[in-house]
């Protein structure tokens, strides 16, 4: 008997709340997604991997990076990270920075 595939949509919010989320993050359909939860709301997207994608992330750190040195705001950044306040809200951005 063949298995059951679930299929999630992305790239939309969707109604859900904090354990479907949970839930549908630990699928192991998604482990490159990113994913975001937000006032009963889940989303879930299929970014795009390779080059392109890869050369802009980098350009927009950099770019960043330059504009706090040159005017001296001191500027942290990190990458591909998880932000998770509870059992609330969660994101995962390209690039965060604090300032």
């Amino acid at each position: 008997m063949p298995s059951v595939k679930t299929k999630f949509l992305t790239d939309e919010w969707v109604v859900a709340t904090w354990d479907e989320y949970v839930k549908a993050i630990d699928h192991q359909q998604l482990e490159n997604a990113k994913s975001y939860y937000y006032k009963g709301q889940l989303r879930i997207e299929m970014t795009p991997q390779g080059y392109d994608h890869s050369y802009d992330n980098l350009l927009i750190g950099y770019c960043v990076q330059l504009f706090g040195g040159i005017t001296g705001i001191a500027i942290s950044a990190v990458t591909n990270c998880t932000f998770r306040r509870g059992n609330e809200a969660e994101a995962q951005p390209d690039l965060a920075f604090y300032i």
